[in-house]
């Protein structure tokens, strides 16, 4: 889901909240920053709209603030769960229409989508994803499925193809597979007039129709 953030408040600025509140201030959002450290809030003061010293579980200070005219709240503590469920409660009497929060286990997780947040950040559990994608990424992406049988996918030119032309493959027969086009990257604009007898490299990616669901490379 993309969302229309514009006015952001970020509760909490250890490590994970500084860096969202510099970043989503560097990308034009009217950032209000809160945290009991004078030290963190001093130093972020200059890039974002306001930055104030005092406790993000009082909701009398978040409304005086303007926390409850924000787009989307980010409850960025995760050490202890007490402070995050007092935030995220007093963030909710504001009304504000997205909150997301920071945990640290699936326990915490768990609790704060019970209170209501729209969606939790795992920090060390998405990076641990993220490694792994880079270390191993998937050879096969399925993108969309259509049906039980039929699914949109994309994948590397495998080795075994690399100089062979989509002709001589014979996707269709052979593999289940109908093309619909190439990319040279998997953030690339698909590109679907190909010919069918220019060899394939080891740098293209194909994305076909697979009907039976049984194709690997």
């Amino acid at each position: 889901m993309k969302l229309n953030i514009n006015n952001v408040a970020v509760l909490g600025l250890g490590i994970f909240g500084e860096t969202v509140a510099r970043q989503l201030a560097e990308q034009g959002c009217d950032v209000i920053v809160v945290d009991q450290n004078e030290k963190c809030v001093d130093a972020i003061v200059d890039d974002v709209v306001k930055a104030v010293v005092g406790d993000f579980t009082d909701v009398d200070l978040l409304e005086s603030i303007g926390v409850g005219e924000c787009d989307a709240v980010i409850v960025a503590t995760g050490t202890k769960l007490e402070s995050a469920v007092l935030a995220v409660m007093s963030v909710k009497k504001l009304n504000v229409p997205y909150i997301i929060a920071k945990a640290q286990s699936e326990i915490v997780e768990t609790v704060l989508y019970t209170l209501g947040v729209d969606m939790v950040i795992t920090p060390e559990k998405d990076a641990g994803k993220q490694l792994v994608k880079l270390l191993k990424p998937k050879k096969i992406e399925e993108m969309l499925r259509l049906d039980e049988q039929t699914s949109i996918i994309e994948f590397n030119v495998p080795e075994k193809w690399v100089g062979k032309t989509i002709r001589e493959l014979d996707l269709r027969h052979k593999h289940g597979l109908n093309l619909l086009g190439i990319k040279y990257d998997r953030s690339d604009h698909l590109q679907a007039n190909l010919s069918i007898d220019v060899p394939l490299t080891e740098d293209l990616i194909i994305v076909a129709v697979n009907y039976s669901n049984t194709f690997i490379v």
